[in-house]
């Protein structure tokens, strides 16, 4: 989601964002040449610039996850190289916008 308004938003946690409803059974074709040449011209998002060390420890501490020790640490990397996408607080939405 993408904010295009010039104020700050508040999305409080739990409250609906939309609706979505099937309007019928039709199948969609997507032209993966198209979204291909799209996505490069979608150039206005960057990449997200590394976190520094101090909000690096930070965000670690407060990653709650359930996975085998051994993947623990390339979890870590993936989320690190993603920082962008988790929320700062509760009135955070995070920025998805670099897939």
């Amino acid at each position: 989601m993408k904010n295009c308004s010039p104020n700050d938003l508040v999305i409080d946690k739990g409250e609906n964002i939309c609706q979505v409803e099937i309007v019928d059974n039709e199948v969609i074709e997507i032209n993966r040449v198209q979204l291909e040449k799209q996505l490069l011209k979608d150039d206005d998002t960057p990449l997200p610039q590394p976190l520094p060390k101090n909000d690096k420890s930070s965000f670690l501490k407060r990653i709650k996850m359930n996975v085998p020790k051994n993947l623990e640490q390339k979890y870590f990397e993936l989320f690190l190289r993603n920082h962008d996408i988790f929320s700062k607080n509760k009135h955070d939405l995070g920025r998805a916008n670099n897939f």
